[in-house]
């Protein structure tokens, strides 16, 4: 028994000692930094905080050191509203880089090979186009009856260079949320069902409500969103394209 207790103890022992070898690999230090340029405004792409309508996929091409046999998977970053993305804790790599469902034409045909160094920052900018341009149309009002309105018009771009099929437009929505954080993750209070559209509103005056009268008077941040049809076969998926951000301080009209 007692010969037992001793192979016992001996083998805690190298367990302790293996689960204390020291880590050979470096933190995940490097920063990458960057945005993605909507190709027809020159400006910063508008889109959705998260995942809501784009990620950016990247994937460690560096890891496996050129063995087919090992698996490297990819990872999204999330990317905020006005079309930037950080990450500071990345190990140190050379890795591929592409937008992800996103609203825009360019996917895997747009990507970069970025080389992140340890304790470095990198920067990265992408050239896309949005499937529409979606512009405001003055600035939103609400009625007596308490619903806030919004005109707008949407466009749609022209095809980059390359092998892509057309978007078709389908749907258009009004955003609107009681924090700046407004697009996919709205007040469903007040963000009411997708709207039919279809190609010939393009560049029309378009007008768009509220679900129900605003309950209590406070400020709203408020955007339109335009989707196509899911094609994605074809690469295009379901996406919504946004317009900016505008506000209002709406008035209160709850049911006494």
């Amino acid at each position: 028994m007692k010969k037992v207790i001793n192979i016992l103890a001996l083998f805690v022992a190298v367990l302790g000692f293996t689960a204390c070898e020291t880590d050979n690999y470096d933190a995940p230090n490097a920063t990458l930094q960057g945005r993605f340029i909507d190709r027809m405004t020159g400006k910063l792409l508008e889109t959705s905080q998260g995942t809501g309508n784009m990620t950016l996929r990247i994937k460690e091409i560096s890891y496996a050191h050129g063995d087919e046999s090992v698996v490297v998977k990819e990872q999204n970053l999330n990317v905020m509203q006005d079309g930037t993305f950080q990450n500071t804790k990345l190990f140190a790599g050379t890795y591929e880089m592409w937008p992800y469902e996103s609203c825009c034409y360019e996917g895997q045909q747009a990507m970069q090979t970025v080389e992140l160094r340890g304790g470095k920052t990198t920067e990265i900018e992408f050239e896309v186009t949005p499937f529409f341009e979606v512009e405001w149309i003055g600035e939103p009002w609400q009625d007596a009856d308490g619903y806030v309105y919004v005109k707008y018009k949407f466009v749609c771009n022209p095809l980059p260079e390359g092998d892509y099929t057309q978007a078709v437009p389908d749907k258009a929505k009004l955003f609107i949320s009681t924090s700046v954080k407004v697009g996919t993750n709205s007040d469903s209070r007040y963000t009411d069902n997708d709207v039919n559209i279809t190609a010939a509103d393009e560049g029309k005056e378009l007008t768009v409500k509220t679900k129900a009268p605003i309950d209590f008077s406070q400020k709203f941040w408020l955007r339109i969103g335009v989707k196509p049809k899911n094609d994605s076969a074809h690469g295009v998926l379901d996406k919504y394209c946004f317009s900016s951000v505008k506000t209002i301080d709406a008035t209160g009209h709850a049911k006494q």
